[in-house]
């Protein structure tokens, strides 16, 4: 015990030999061996794509418009409802194994529409036929040799008579 009390560090070798040994030993009847807050496993940050998109709405003369003040939505949920829309256009497609992102425009397209006629609902009415319709754009952006590179492309719209 003169030892330990002569020892620089003892909190850093107390904090060892928990972690080497008693965190070990208390997690040892888990199902699912390093599931145990803070020592888990998260794979949904190992890897990361070369490859993300955002939506954001426009109106006909290509000019953004501010979702939430139209329609009390906020863009993560548009956003979310496009990349269902997407997955479910990717299931009707016959060819297995094609990425989300390789999708066909017309498939696209769907989606995007099928996206805004859900929000127009939400929005305040003379507020939308001002506008005369939406649109819903892509930005897709990509890390590649090259650089940062974004690309945009409309995806859907929905007039307003």
């Amino acid at each position: 015990m003169n030892w330990l009390r002569h020892q620089p560090l003892k909190f850093l070798w107390g904090l060892v030999l928990l972690t080497a040994f008693v965190i070990p030993w208390a997690q040892r009847g888990q199902a699912k061996s390093g599931e145990f807050y803070p020592f888990s496993n998260f794979p949904m940050y190992s890897t990361f794509s070369d490859s993300t998109y955002y939506v954001y709405v426009t109106d006909l003369k290509d000019e953004p418009v501010a979702v939430t003040f139209l329609t009390g939505k906020v863009l993560s949920n548009l956003k979310k409802q496009y990349d269902t829309e997407l997955k479910g256009e990717k299931r009707a497609l016959v060819a297995g194994g094609v990425k989300q992102e390789d999708l066909p425009m017309e498939a696209r397209r769907r989606a995007g529409e099928v996206v805004l006629r859900w929000l127009v609902p939400f929005a305040d009415e003379a507020s939308l036929k001002a506008l005369g319709g939406l649109r819903l754009k892509q930005v897709t952006i990509r890390y590649g040799a090259e650089g940062i590179v974004k690309e945009t492309l409309d995806v859907g719209e929905v007039r307003v008579p």
